[in-house]
């Protein structure tokens, strides 16, 4: 199996499509073998399915990467291999709701020539500093009341 720095070393050398799935400790709690093996008995043409070490990204996982164009998704399940391969292995159009958030992963090279296909999306994040904040101001409010 290899690592993430294994796998940046070998985006140029593979002539062919790959996806790649980690099977370390914590991808592998999460369900990445039913990945692999849904991914592997799609059997879908000029894609090579390889199980790989880890991808860096422990606790997003299951992780999957596809090369060349390095998409990265995370907490894959095996219900989502069959979106990934129409969709994206067989269409060209990545699953949006399944992408990794790349802003997340500190090693990942952004594809040349390629805008990144959330960047107009918010994050998760903000909704929850959102709801939060909501939450504290409507808990003020709550024991302001409370407290005469």
């Amino acid at each position: 199996m290899e690592n993430v720095c294994e796998v940046r070393e070998n985006i140029c050398q593979s002539p062919q499509r790959q996806v790649r799935i980690c099977q370390n400790t914590t991808c592998s709690k999460s369900g990445a073998a039913a990945v692999l093996h849904t991914f592997r008995d799609l059997a879908l043409p000029d894609v090579e399915v390889i199980a790989c070490g880890c991808l860096g990204q422990c606790g997003n996982g299951p992780m999957v990467i596809v090369l060349p164009e390095q998409i990265w998704y995370g907490r894959v399940r095996s219900l989502d291999v069959p979106a990934i391969a129409t969709q994206h292995l067989i269409g060209g159009d990545p699953v949006l709701p399944l992408l990794y958030d790349a802003q997340m992963h500190p090693q990942l090279l952004k594809p040349k020539g390629r805008e990144d296909v959330r960047s107009d999306r918010p994050q998760l994040w903000t909704y929850a500093f959102l709801l939060l904040t909501v939450l504290v101001a409507i808990g003020s409010v709550i024991w302001t009341f409370v407290a005469l």
